[in-house]
């Protein structure tokens, strides 16, 4: 798991960059810190919906799926240190569709992205 993601404001900001709403954030973080692990590796079936108020089993899968389709964004942010945010990861991700191309792309162009 990124070191990136496991700090409690970063997985936070993270939920909320892929439109968890704020009271999910604050009981799926409060109950479960490792949330992001947990849907990453399927074990969803570890998580106590009834720990959790306004959370059921339909909407559990549907913040797994965001959080997978997101995971690649994680992993581009964490790439760069977390100097990217979550918008400019999505568009290139989404232009060059790995971290590898990203990166090889910004050391074509001599894109120095850790200056400052």
């Amino acid at each position: 798991m990124n070191s990136l993601y496991t700090e409690h404001k970063n997985i936070r900001s993270f939920l909320s960059a892929i439109s968890l709403t704020e009271s999910q954030i604050n009981e799926l973080t409060r109950e479960y810190p490792n949330i992001i692990e947990l849907c990453i590796e399927d074990r969803i079936n570890e998580i106590e919906l009834s720990k959790l108020y306004g959370i059921g089993s339909y909407i559990i899968k549907v913040i797994q799926r965001k959080i997978k389709n997101s995971y690649p964004l994680i992993n581009i942010m964490s790439a760069f240190g977390g100097l990217l945010d979550y918008r400019t990861s999505s568009l290139l991700y989404s232009k060059y569709q790995s971290i590898n191309e990203i990166l090889k792309r910004c050391r074509r162009t001599h894109i120095n992205v850790f200056a400052v």
